[in-house]
């Protein structure tokens, strides 16, 4: 794959080329949207509960974590004139746990990807080079030329 683009070849033209790269981009995708879906499920019910215990009670079945997250804010108000500061309501809402923002997850789920689409590339691109690099027999199919 390193010289897709370097040199013309007669086996394996820039339209197969340009499939098993598009094939293998899609792919990662692909497993990479799975894989979120499996550890960080949105199934629309962390928006339904209004107390805490009931937020923090389902977990997910993969990763054995907390499906959701409950968050509690207060609203402050300071007032220039009389110079106060009141609270006025707490605001409370259930959500859905997001994926951490490090570095170290990043590195695990290109792992994960990798390790997962790797094999089926490989499987993908035999398949570009055996059947869809070759021309059709028609004498096989019982057309004439």
């Amino acid at each position: 794959m390193v010289s897709m683009w370097a040199k013309s070849s007669l086996s394996n033209c820039r339209a197969i080329r340009w499939l098993r790269v598009t094939a293998q981009i899609l792919l990662s995708l692909f497993v990479d949207a799975v894989l979120f879906g499996i550890v960080y499920p949105d199934l629309g019910v962390c928006e339904g509960y209004s107390s805490e215990t009931d937020c923090t009670t389902p977990i997910n079945e993969y990763s054995l974590a907390q499906l959701c997250t409950w968050d509690s804010s207060s609203v402050t108000v300071s007032d220039n004139v009389y110079s106060t500061t009141a609270t006025i309501t707490t605001v409370s809402s259930c959500s859905p746990v997001g994926p951490p923002s490090s570095i170290y997850f990043t590195m695990i789920l290109a792992l994960m990807t990798l390790v997962v689409t790797i094999p089926v590339s490989i499987c993908v691109d035999y398949l570009i080079s055996e059947f869809c690099n070759t021309r059709p027999d028609l004498d096989a199919w019982g057309l004439d030329r």
